[in-house]
């Protein structure tokens, strides 16, 4: 198994959020911090790339007892265990999955990252991916096609459930318009930190029925 770290262009990001501002996570250019970066994994997903964003532990992510809630098509939640107890790393946000062209993943040097603890998180949240890979994919592919199904119908058969769900079949027409466009169009920010979204770049000798995990690069 081959493990790289990829960022996903702000311009991108800030292409599709002119469509998706609110089924996708806040790239939060110009007050990022490098101990906690958006994270995430490309899955392969109708034959393209599909960025799927990490998110940190939130409040809604625990039961008002504190226990951590449990994971569903629309979230997935990474637990690590420890002697003495468990503790939440952070979520895979299945709902906010978009389209990304090979244009706009760009590898990145983790060397650069000095923060212990940083790189800790990152250890144990890539060691529970690699742990939980069938379960992710299955997840994916179930939301991918729940989400198209639902779009379909003329009235939802869900709408509370799909409302935060971004709409796969029309962000894949937005993905392959920004194709088309030569440059993206979008006023280029300029971070004070490498970019907010990156993802992981995860090479398997299997394949799904829909999902499949093939190298970004080709």
């Amino acid at each position: 198994m081959n493990l790289e770290f990829y960022e996903i262009s702000d311009e991108y990001v800030d292409y599709m959020k002119q469509f998706f501002l609110t089924t996708m996570l806040d790239n939060k250019v110009g007050s990022r911090k490098h101990s906690r970066k958006y994270v995430g994994i490309v899955l392969k997903i109708n034959s393209i790339n599909y960025f799927a964003p990490l998110s940190s532990p939130k409040k809604f992510d625990y039961m008002t007892d504190g226990r951590i809630r449990k994971s569903s098509f629309l979230v997935l939640r990474m637990v690590h265990k420890y002697k003495d107890g468990i503790s939440l790393l952070g979520t895979i946000k299945l709902n906010n999955m978009l389209p990304v062209p090979d244009s706009e993943v760009k590898m990145i040097n983790m060397d650069l990252y000095e923060d212990k603890a940083y790189k800790e998180l990152i250890k144990n949240e890539l060691m529970w991916i690699r742990n939980n890979l069938s379960k992710i994919y299955s997840q994916a592919l179930l939301l991918y096609r729940l989400k198209n199904d639902d779009d379909r119908r003329k009235i939802s058969t869900n709408k509370q459930l799909y409302s935060g769900v971004m709409p796969f079949l029309l962000a894949e027409q937005k993905f392959r318009n920004s194709q088309k466009i030569k440059g993206l169009g979008i006023k280029k920010w300029t971070p004070m930190w490498p970019r907010a979204y990156i993802t992981l770049k995860i090479d398997l000798p299997c394949s799904w029925n829909y999902v499949r995990v093939n190298s970004i690069v080709k």
